[in-house]
């Protein structure tokens, strides 16, 4: 529902609002063929109410031809699938180097009032490169759950 003129409205409760943000600043551990959490975020939601789910990052590999995916689940790195971005290879930089740039966004209704924790999860896909989650303070990763 919109905002008008002369709402009261208070925090948590108004359209487009940042419910939760977490902000990492450094690389994440490495990882392969076991999709691995890399971020996660825990927001109070209210019942019914619909979220947006968004993830900033890079991510990148120590060889040349790995590929990944990278995904938002609700919960840990099992849990329900709310986006899937799957990307070729991916670029074979040096540590210090940004990676490939990834936007992920999904949507969750919430079925009850309370806590609840979404994750940025990485996978490789093909090649043999060891991947993770490039950041750094001038470039750090985000996952932002905003109220709908």
């Amino acid at each position: 529902m919109p905002n008008v003129a002369g709402q009261t409205i208070r925090a948590g409760l108004m359209s487009g609002e940042v419910i939760a943000v977490d902000t990492v600043t450094s690389n994440s551990s490495t990882f392969t063929t076991t999709e691995t959490t890399v971020q996660s975020v825990t927001a109070s939601l209210i019942d019914t109410v619909v979220y947006d789910v968004y993830a900033y990052t890079h991510f990148n590999a120590d060889a040349v031809v790995t590929e990944m995916t990278a995904r938002l689940r609700e919960d840990n790195s099992t849990g329900t699938e709310l986006w899937n971005s799957y990307t070729g290879a991916i670029n074979f930089l040096t540590t210090s180097a940004l990676g490939n740039w990834f936007v992920l966004a999904g949507s969750y209704t919430a079925s009850s009032t309370g806590s609840k924790t979404f994750v940025l999860t990485g996978l490789r896909t093909g090649g043999a490169g060891n991947c993770k989650l490039v950041a750094a303070s001038n470039r750090p990763s985000k996952l932002l759950v905003v109220r709908r």
